[in-house]
């Protein structure tokens, strides 16, 4: 079953990896950058979920990206090779650490999306309630995943802190090294 959730987490870091490194970066650099196909696509997915959000980002969401840039996707290239790979206990206090981003990110992101007024926008976005739930639920599963990561890396023996303080000393004894220097003395 562990190796069931590493395979699932090193399809999403690769998934993510090309997606923010493509896509989400559109809102941050420049679009002379972009092949054709980039704000084609955008403009798509815009249109079709009605949301606005990556071709016309307010600041915090410029902030965010910039944030993705260069934490979130560099640490996806590694993420994928390490869950390719299995069992990798240095994986785990960057992984929480990405887990708790994402999911701030996400917060505000939802937030956005069922808060603010759209009607203003250049880019149509979400006007009624089962517009705002079916954008919300193709965006859902970039924030179900980090949930399971973080509950993952928390609670699986292999890569939680599970079994390592077995044995705590009642009093301070003197280590090998600091008794081997006290003979040399």
């Amino acid at each position: 079953m562990i190796r069931i959730f590493e395979w699932i987490f090193c399809v999403f870091f690769g998934f993510s990896a090309v997606w923010g490194l493509v896509f989400d970066s559109f809102m941050v650099y420049p679009k002379w950058l972009y092949p054709e196909f980039v704000p084609k696509v955008l403009v798509w997915y815009t249109e079709h979920y009605k949301d606005p959000l990556p071709l016309n980002p307010p600041e915090w969401l410029q902030a965010f990206a910039w944030c993705e840039q260069l934490f979130l996707v560099p640490f996806s290239f590694v993420a994928a090779y390490a869950f390719y790979k299995g069992k990798q206990r240095w994986i785990r206090i960057p992984s929480i650490i990405y887990a708790t981003h994402v999911l701030t990110m996400m917060v505000a992101y939802m937030y956005h999306l069922f808060m603010h007024d759209f009607s203003k926008q250049k880019y149509p976005g979400p006007t009624t309630s089962e517009e705002r739930q079916r954008l919300i639920t193709t965006i859902l599963p970039f924030g179900i995943i980090p949930v399971l990561l973080l509950v993952f890396m928390v609670k699986e023996e292999n890569y939680g802190m599970h079994g390592h303080f077995t044995h705590v000393p009642r009093h301070h004894s003197p280590s090998r090294r600091s008794e081997r220097i006290a003979k040399r003395d």
